[in-house]
């Protein structure tokens, strides 16, 4: 996480900021409260809920039939891949949080010492031990060669989506372009 962070540091404080201003803490809060990134929030709950709930159903069969040993692999995998989505719906949010962190700090350093950004970073914190946690659960009961693409096409799709919503990354897109992309 450390190295995550200084990497972050080091992209931002040599990064060209021309096509992205840096945010103040009230502009980043004033974010939060969008609609449309609202829109995306709840959105997300409700996928996430149902992902706990199909995979409790799963898991439930799962024990019904003798355990992880004597169930069905395709049942396991649907088990493992509920998880593996809602895990990643969840850990994907340290991208933006990252990122609006470090728009934060290209504002002025001074705001690292505001409460505001403590929050901030204390709300990026978590997804990303939880993800560092469940990802090596996941890898330790699951093959590689299901978990990781399964991963890696929902953090992209939802780092579009988030990124997208939350920085007005796609306000200059015309109606085609966005249904292109």
């Amino acid at each position: 996480m450390a190295l995550i962070a200084l990497g972050n540091v080091l992209a931002v404080s040599s990064a060209n900021h021309d096509s992205q201003q840096a945010l103040t803490l009230q502009q980043i809060a004033h974010r939060f409260r969008q609609p449309q990134f609202r829109s995306y929030v709840a959105v997300v709950a409700v996928l996430l809920a149902v992902l706990v709930l199909v995979r409790a159903r799963l898991r439930r069969q799962i024990r019904r039939d003798g355990g992880d040993n004597l169930a069905s692999p395709t049942l396991l995998a649907r088990a493992g891949l509920c998880r593996t989505a809602a895990a990643a719906l969840l850990s994907v949010n340290t991208v933006f949080l990252s990122k609006a962190s470090m728009l934060a700090l290209a504002d002025g350093y001074a705001n690292a010492l505001q409460p505001q950004f403590v929050a901030l970073f204390l709300t990026w914190l978590n997804p990303v031990a939880f993800g560092i946690y469940t990802l090596n659960s996941l890898l330790a009961s699951h093959d590689v060669l299901f978990i990781v693409p399964v991963i890696e096409v929902l953090w992209s799709l939802c780092s579009m989506i988030s990124g997208g919503l939350f920085f007005h990354e796609y306000a200059d897109m015309t109606v085609l372009r966005k249904i292109g992309f």
